[in-house]
């Protein structure tokens, strides 16, 4: 009999799943478990979700990507508590970060939060990152997910740093569209300036972040075929 493949979102418990059916079951390396499909029913019951597998999706860059750009989002100016005011929105879905100068005293407290549009459909995604970073050490913090659009970067808490920057910059990963709590997200296909660049993939994460095979220039264009599964 077909298994089916469910995921325990949201179950506290840990270890296998127990079935009637299906007995003791492992989960997977990415947190999913291969079940008896008799035994849906006290899946539910149990709190688990039945996944689906996305066979591919398609996500076409609109326009050449800009090359990573330091600053893109916000500028370095320096670091207090203060509410940054977003100066652009990167060009496309792509992985944006906080980076910070210390200078030659630690920081040993701070918080930026910023709240973005991300690639998984949330339209108000709030990252808490942490500024903490030692002297003289260069920190570069990522947004947890793909950035459409950032709405806002407040910094709390701050403690420490001589003379410290900070600045927000997008970074030559890109990101598509991916359901929340995806898993098992795998590149099928690249496309680089019109031509198929499959035999050299670049690297994708469950979150969507989509490092291409070669970096954005603003010249290339670029399109990936990719699969997920999720609940």
């Amino acid at each position: 009999m077909t298994a089916l493949v469910i995921a325990a979102v949201g179950v506290t418990a840990s270890g296998a799943f127990q079935g009637p059916n299906s007995g003791s079951v492992n989960a997977g390396s990415d947190g999913t478990f291969a079940i008896d499909p008799r035994d849906l029913a006290f899946a539910l019951g149990a709190g688990y979700v039945p996944v689906r597998r996305s066979s591919h999706s398609f996500a076409p860059m609109v326009s050449a990507p800009a090359a990573a750009t330091a600053g893109r989002i916000f500028a370095s100016v320096a670091l207090t508590n203060t509410s940054l005011t977003i100066a652009n929105n990167p060009d496309t879905m792509r992985k944006c970060q906080v980076r910070v100068d210390p200078g030659t005293v630690a920081i040993t407290a701070g918080i930026c939060t910023v709240t973005y549009a991300a690639n998984d459909g949330t339209a108000a995604q709030v990252d808490a990152l942490s500024l903490v970073t030692a002297a003289s050490t260069l920190l570069t913090v990522p947004f947890t997910k793909g950035a459409l659009t950032v709405a806002s970067a407040v910094v709390t808490a701050l403690a420490g740093g001589a003379s410290p920057k900070i600045q927000i910059d997008t970074t030559a990963a890109l990101a598509v569209p991916v359901p929340p709590n995806a898993v098992d997200v795998t590149i099928l296909k690249e496309v680089t300036a019109g031509t198929d660049s499959s035999a050299t993939l670049g690297t994708i994460t469950n979150a969507g972040i989509w490092t291409p095979n070669s970096a954005p220039n603003a010249s290339a264009t670029y399109a990936v075929a990719y699969s997920s599964i999720a609940p």
